[in-house]
């Protein structure tokens, strides 16, 4: 799936689905292909059987996580979000408001600018760590989630968080 196969991937991921050992990994990767097919009600189905069928693996297996994490954001990010560009406008006239940048960083989210959305929860959160019952580092966490624990962006963005949060 990294590498752009989506077929390819769709394939492989339906096969191991046979093997119950490996049927909620599987769903996990089938929700990441139908999602990068940009089919969101596919993934999003696919999301649902997994929490029916395999509660246990959201918590303990990472590709499980992450398809969880990334059809949620996906879903959330096309709930009517407004283009960064007038969201970025709105900033600069009041740049104190955590609503419009909370708002920003999902409209980055939704065009794959994920660093940028990154920094701009980070921003929030050092101005206000438990604005809108700790909304910012939940979206923050749900994103480092969707990319896994050993994606530059997640390394750089917990250390980060790290810092903020022991200031």
């Amino acid at each position: 799936l990294e590498s752009g196969d989506v077929a390819g991937a769709t394939a492989a991921y339906a096969e191991l689905s046979a093997l119950p050992e490996h049927a909620a990994a599987a769903n996990a990767g089938l929700a990441l292909c139908a999602l990068k097919d940009g089919d969101l009600a596919l993934a999003q189905d696919l999301i649902a059987t997994l929490h029916k069928k395999f509660p246990e693996a959201i918590g303990t297996d990472a590709l499980v996580r992450k398809a969880v994490s990334k059809v949620e954001l996906a879903a959330a990010a096309g709930n009517g979000t407004r283009p960064a560009a007038a969201l970025e406008q709105m900033l600069k006239e009041d740049p104190s408001s955590h609503e419009v940048r909370y708002e920003l960083a999902q409209s980055l989210m939704a065009s794959d600018e994920t660093e940028r959305a990154v920094d701009e929860l980070l921003t929030i959160l050092k101005k206000e760590k438990t604005w809108n019952d700790g909304a910012a580092r939940k979206l923050l966490l749900q994103i480092f989630d969707s990319l896994g624990f050993s994606h530059e962006i997640t390394k750089k963005g917990r250390r980060r968080l790290a810092n903020i949060m022991l200031i």
